[in-house]
């Protein structure tokens, strides 16, 4: 075989390699990112708990419901639980909260008769 051939070869290996160590360290990056994301939801869990623990006002938990929606919405079931844990007979709270529990919705019709579930699409 020619010397030209064992360059070549040489070469093709040298960039199969560094793109496979480029390829190792993108897959450990993304692992590290999503470890990092994982802790975060963690603490912004236990943070929002804390505070839930200690809100005695629903309305105050549905104005952070409504501000969460779009920014963290797996907190959002938190509050809304917890509103409902304050103050259960609140029409607004019942609406926010059939949302996580379907089962609420019969009691949504029983403290406001007038409710349907088009209110929620608007």
């Amino acid at each position: 075989m020619t010397s030209r051939f064992w360059f070549y070869l040489a070469v093709v290996i040298a960039l199969v390699g560094l793109l496979v160590f480029g390829l190792i360290e993108r897959a450990k990056s993304q692992v590290e990112v999503s470890r990092i994301d994982h802790r975060a939801q963690i603490e912004r869990t236990a943070n929002m708990s804390t505070y839930l623990q200690h809100q005695t006002d629903e309305i105050k938990l549905i104005r952070l419901a409504k501000q969460l929606k779009n920014s963290q919405p797996e907190l959002v079931g938190l509050v809304a639980d917890r509103a409902y844990a304050i103050n259960p007979n609140s029409r607004d709270v019942l609406v926010l909260d059939s949302y996580f529990h379907p089962e609420l919705t019969s009691k949504l019709l029983e403290v406001d008769p007038l409710y349907s579930a088009a209110e929620t699409q608007e």
